[in-house]
């Protein structure tokens, strides 16, 4: 077999083979002796039709035969002779084959592209590092939080004032009233004083007795709807005191309020350093990527944001337009299949490798942080393919203190109070 290979581009590929007929004749004898035994003709036994009978009336099956059955595996043989890994499904075209001459046909197919990293010098990659600013709300909201985890919930009859819960049946009606036969929602409840309601039901539910009917009207977007409210229930949450015997339940370590609140203060800074670190690495790869920037096949960035919409999919997404999807992802596929490239390349060069005491000591940690999960976390990690996974993980956070030696860093000082504006804002619009 003669094996001819065009370079085209970076990771391009043709390959023009020619099989000599002597070469591939014991090949073509199969296919003749696999159809064959297919084919019935009158007054033959089956399997015993002359060959020049067969040559003769079925030539263009059996060379249709030989083809489909032939034809990848001289392809696999050249790939292996050439020491080729496509990472595509490979064209082939310009197919001639004819009794007793030489078989000819041509490959075109995509491999993974070569990179030769640049070096890197100190200060090379800007990278800005986000540094959050708590404030006094944050542990406002986390002693909110606790007590409301805590709260004594009582039946009142006094009807619903602010912050009470209205358990109630909602029968929605027309703009006059009339009910809708088949559209009554059961067993909801309303917060009076709820900022998702207008000021004109949250006036309608307020005052509102167990048996009592009330009409409302909810908006979503544009629409309008108008419901009937059934009152079931009211419920008044009744928040404890925030003093030195809560505290006490709550966390048994600390002996008075002062003490709690600092400990939930050390709590949210030590969340937001995390926080600010994980960022920071995105951020180091990030610019190391852009600094980079491979070329790759687009077989290859398809192959990528293939897999990344069937995981998005399997994830429960609602998003099941597969063209919207794949426009969404589009961008994270590219980023990840360029630190492929990158990172394969920059753990040959620098020797980067994780071993079994590494892991060890990180699921360790894991199980310590953890003690009540550390029997599911052993476990979890014991599945070969999680293992892997951790290994990978463990890799990308060595890739990432390398790069950090060549970073300029930027500090970008965020207030919690602008995120939990933002966070409000986008409440707001959904």
């Amino acid at each position: 077999m003669e094996i001819q290979v065009k370079y085209k581009g970076t990771f391009s590929r043709e390959m023009f083979l020619s099989i000599p007929w002597e070469e591939c004749v014991g090949d073509y004898e199969k296919s003749f002796k696999k159809l064959r035994r297919k084919i019935k003709l009158p007054g033959f036994r089956p399997g015993k039709v002359p060959k020049q009978v067969l040559v003769n009336q079925y030539q263009p099956l059996i060379e249709a035969e030989f083809l489909e059955h032939n034809i990848q595996s001289y392809y696999q043989r050249a790939l292996k002779n050439e020491e080729f890994e496509p990472i595509n499904k490979a064209e082939v075209s310009e197919v001639e084959f004819k009794y007793g001459q030489t078989f000819t046909f041509k490959v075109s197919f995509d491999v993974e592209p070569e990179i030769t990293l640049p070096k890197l010098k100190k200060n090379k990659l800007n990278v800005v590092k986000p540094v959050y600013e708590i404030d006094e709300e944050d542990v406002s909201i986390t002693i909110e939080e606790f007590r409301r985890s805590h709260t004594k919930v009582e039946t009142v009859e006094d009807g619903a004032k602010t912050d009470d819960y209205i358990l109630c049946d909602l029968q929605e009606t027309d703009s006059s009233g009339n009910p809708l036969i088949g559209r009554k929602i059961e067993k909801q409840y309303l917060r009076v004083g709820d900022s998702h309601l207008s000021d004109e039901t949250n006036t309608a539910i307020k005052g509102i007795k167990p048996g009592d009917n009330r009409p409302i009207s909810l908006e979503s977007g544009d629409k309008k709807s108008y419901y009937m409210v059934n009152a079931i229930n009211v419920e008044r949450h009744n928040l404890p005191e925030v003093n030195n015997e809560f505290v006490s339940q709550v966390d048994p370590e600390v002996s008075d309020v002062d003490a709690w609140k600092e400990k939930i203060r050390t709590a949210i800074n030590n969340r937001y350093e995390a926080r600010s670190e994980e960022q920071f690495s995105q951020h180091v790869i990030d610019a190391y990527i852009q600094y980079v920037n491979p070329e790759y096949p687009e077989s290859m960035a398809e192959a990528y944001l293939d897999r990344l919409v069937e995981e998005v999919k399997q994830s429960g997404d609602k998003i099941k337009d597969g063209k919207k999807l794949r426009e969404m992802f589009r961008p994270s596929a590219i980023r990840n299949l360029k630190y492929y490239l990158i990172s394969k390349v920059l753990v040959q060069d620098q020797n980067i490798s994780v071993s079994s005491d590494e892991i060890d000591v990180e699921v360790r940690q894991r199980c310590e942080v953890n003690p009540d999960k550390a029997n599911e976390i052993s476990k979890y990690y014991r599945k070969p393919s999680n293992k892997e996974r951790l290994s990978d993980e463990l890799i990308n956070r060595k890739i990432t203190e390398f790069l950090k030696q060549f970073t300029k860093v930027r500090i970008e000082t965020i207030k919690t109070e602008d995120l939990r504006k933002k966070e409000l804002e986008h409440a707001h619009e959904h």
